[in-house]
């Protein structure tokens, strides 16, 4: 049964976040695994590096090619089991104890390490993650349940994360406030933000209509997390559709209007690429060959957008 299989792997998982040992060496299986939305095109991933190597991670071949959701959904029930072992009771190490009696367990501490940290935020942000997740429920949920784990595991070990791992977190809750009302992710979403924003002491001020806090990392950070999600994204103009543009819809209404305001000059291009005729001119251009139905798919896919921007916009 699949069900039983998956249950007896993430117990598996947690059991083994518990220890050191075994926990980097499964770290390092997942983590190399490279997110690929290709068949049958290999891929160069970051491996992690030991303390004693560089610090700056190498590329090696993988040994998988992940191609489907299903596939990376996997990836993160097995990061967030081997986060949770780390900071759960001591009732895992008893079982690796009968499985190797002489085996001796010291409180895990694999996470506090920065090639551990690196290698789980990168994965949880990975392109191929975000791109996916606004359309598949179920790898919502996965990746939120990994980012409050990781969360969690920051503040159970008093971790100092430091920017650039907490951007790359941050970037992965930005498109899981983006995802379809229907997936039931905003409160959840909001608690995993509010949590991260008190590690780094943030203040939390009043709540907006979404439930979210008007005061959190997202303005601390704000003017590093934009150029990402507009990097994230295809070439300008975007689709309301797009992953991207429901992140980047997401993540202004979160943010403070007084940190956009006060940003104002990084957020402007956005609105400047989508509302002037040359950017739909241009790909109207690139199509020419068009049938009439698309020109006409394309001509209401414009306005579509205008219209969604200049709600955002007031």
């Amino acid at each position: 049964d699949d069900k039983n299989v998956v249950e007896a792997a993430l117990s598996c998982c947690q059991c083994l976040g518990n220890c050191d040992t075994y926990s980097k060496l499964v770290l390092e299986c997942l983590t190399s695994t490279a997110i690929s939305t290709t068949k049958d095109v290999p891929a160069t991933v970051e491996v992690i590096c030991t303390e004693k190597e560089a610090e700056e991670p190498i590329e090696s071949q993988s040994f998988f090619a992940l191609s489907s959701p299903r596939q990376i959904i996997a990836i993160l029930l097995l990061l967030d089991s081997l986060m949770k072992g780390c900071v759960s009771n001591d009732s895992n190490p008893s079982v690796l104890k009968r499985v190797d009696p002489v085996i001796f367990i010291h409180k895990p501490t694999w996470f506090k390490s920065k090639t551990s940290a690196e290698a789980i935020s990168s994965m949880l942000c990975h392109p191929t993650v975000t791109s996916n997740v606004m359309s598949h429920s179920s790898l919502a949920w996965a990746l939120l349940d990994a980012c409050s784990s990781f969360t969690k595991c920051a503040e159970t070990l008093q971790c100092n994360l430091g920017e650039e791992f907490t951007i790359r977190i941050l970037l992965s809750l930005v498109y899981l406030l983006g995802c379809p009302e229907e997936f039931g992710l905003v409160v959840h979403s909001s608690v995993v933000l509010r949590d991260l924003s008190s590690l780094h002491n943030v203040k939390q001020n009043s709540s907006s209509s979404a439930g979210l806090s008007q005061n959190s990392l997202l303005d601390l950070y704000f003017r590093q997390l934009l150029p990402k999600i507009a990097l994230s994204g295809p070439s300008f103009p975007w689709k309301c559709s797009e992953p991207s543009f429901r992140a980047m819809d997401a993540f202004l209404r979160c943010a403070n209007p007084s940190t956009i305001g006060g940003n104002f000059d990084v957020v402007a291009p956005f609105f400047i690429h989508h509302l002037s005729n040359s950017g739909f001119k241009k790909s109207e251009d690139c199509d020419g060959n068009d049938s009439s139905n698309s020109l006409q798919e394309k001509t209401a896919e414009e306005y579509s957008m205008r219209i969604s921007l200049m709600s955002l916009l007031q």
